[in-house]
């Protein structure tokens, strides 16, 4: 079997990532949805109760992004980036630049949501305006439930599993085993294009550009340190903090924050001050 993956190039390693990934969402699916009935009943399943909306989530989640990467990577002896243990200074910094990049990230949610179709495209633009309301009321459903039981529960399956999950996928998997192992292309085009793919995986196109503002920073993070360990805490830090503000900080647009983010100052010291700190931990990482 080991022989069978040797030596194998990009297309190959790229249908082979397809297919493991349509293998485990079938999988994640039909075994999350039967687990969900024995666990909490058809009843709540079939009303879209909230514990086996968490379940769901949660599970498919952990296989389709989690188990998929590392099953990847054993079949063509990758190497994820995860063996080593981070520099604390690389994370210090990797959330620091996760908290000054906000109102630059505003800044681009502000814009995605201005954004206006040509008339011969309404018919898509409502669905994506469907989409992106239905993502906000699910959203919305997960975090009014603010009991501390539920609060712990949706820090595990919100901010914790897809953090790991989606830096083993798209940043180890995609953008370093991928795009810049395989393809041989730069780093600043393996992260740019990852962070679309992404991005558009989530398929909330209102949203597009400060996700896609968000892998960026995860995919420069993962080229400069070479250890996935720093975007996964960094990744698992902003979801935990929308968890814990109870609002979607990647959806949350410029009226909705303080009256200052709104002052083009403050953006553009957010863009310089998130350049800066990518130069310190570039600095750092090469000691």
């Amino acid at each position: 079997m080991n022989n069978f993956f040797e030596n194998r190039g990009f297309w190959f390693k790229s249908i082979t990532l397809i297919i493991i990934t349509i293998a485990a969402a079938f999988v994640s699916v039909v075994f999350g949805t039967v687990f969900a009935a024995v666990f909490f009943g058809q009843e709540k399943l079939a009303a879209q109760h909230i514990d086996t909306i968490l379940f769901l989530q949660g599970f498919i989640s952990l296989v389709l992004f989690t188990f998929a990467p590392l099953v990847f990577a054993k079949c063509f002896k990758e190497d994820l980036l995860i063996k080593k243990r981070p520099k604390i200074l690389s994370i210090l910094i990797g959330l620091t630049i996760m908290v000054v990049s906000m109102p630059f990230c505003s800044f681009l949610e502000d814009l995605n949501l201005r954004m206006q179709l040509p008339d011969f495209l309404s018919g898509l633009e409502n669905w994506m305006r469907l989409r992106e309301k239905e993502a906000a009321d699910l959203t919305e459903k997960i975090l009014s439930y603010r009991t501390s039981g539920y609060i712990c529960t949706n820090i595990l399956i919100i901010a914790l599993i897809p953090a790991l999950g989606e830096e083993l996928y798209f940043r180890s998997c995609i953008q370093n085993c991928l795009f810049i192992n395989q393809a041989k292309l730069k780093a600043l085009s393996s992260i740019l294009i990852t962070a679309m793919i992404f991005s558009a995986i989530h398929l909330q196109f209102y949203g597009f550009l400060p996700r896609m503002f968000l892998g960026s920073l995860l995919g420069l993070m993962l080229v400069i340190t070479k250890n996935t360990w720093v975007p996964v805490i960094c990744h698992f830090f902003n979801n935990a903090s929308a968890i814990l503000m109870g609002k979607d900080l990647e959806n949350t647009s410029m009226q909705e924050l303080p009256q200052f983010l709104e002052y083009k100052s403050t953006i553009i010291i957010s863009l310089i001050l998130t350049i800066g700190l990518f130069w310190a931990m570039k600095k750092i990482d090469k000691k």
